[in-house]
C-alpha cells in the first residue's frame, strides 16, 4: 500500500481496515474485494470456533458500513447470512447461481455445457 499511495504515511501496526480508511480519506480512493471461497475457514475442521468467529469479525471490519468499499464479491458455497450472526454482515445481496435469472448468464455451465462434459466423463481424473 505504501509504495502504490507513496503521500500516505502508513503505520504497519495498524489493523488493515484503519491503513484503507487512511488512504480513502487522504486520497479518496476506494477499493474493490474480491475474496474466493469466504467459507473455506467453515467447511475445514482446521479451525477452531473462536478463529471462525474472528474471521467473521475480520470481513466485518474491513468491509461492513466502510466508505471505502466500493464493490466486495465474494465466492463460496454457503450463505454468507447462515454465518453472520446478528448484523455482522447483513450488507451483502446473495446470488445462487441455482435460480439466479438475472446472472446466470455469466455464472457456471450452460446446459450444453454440462451435456458435453457428461458425454466426456471419461476425460476426468
Amino acid at each position: 500500500m505504501q509504495e502504490i499511495f507513496p503521500n500516505v504515511q502508513i503505520k504497519n501496526t495498524n489493523p488493515i481496515y484503519k491503513i484503507f480508511t487512511q488512504v480513502y480519506n487522504q486520497n479518496g480512493q476506494g477499493f474493490i474485494f474480491i475474496i474466493d471461497e469466504w467459507d473455506y475457514i467453515f467447511n475445514n475442521n482446521l479451525f477452531s470456533e473462536s478463529e471462525r468467529k474472528e474471521f467473521l469479525k475480520f470481513l466485518r471490519d474491513l468491509l461492513k458500513d466502510k466508505p471505502y468499499v466500493e464493490l466486495a464479491y465474494m465466492t463460496g458455497v454457503l450463505p454468507i447470512a447462515k454465518y453472520s450472526v446478528g448484523s455482522a454482515l447483513n450488507m451483502f445481496l446473495e446470488f445462487n447461481i441455482m435460480n439466479d435469472y438475472v446472472y446466470d448468464k455469466y455464472f457456471g455451465f450452460t446446459n450444453k455445457e454440462v451435456e458435453n462434459l457428461c458425454k466426456n466423463k471419461t476425460k476426468f481424473p
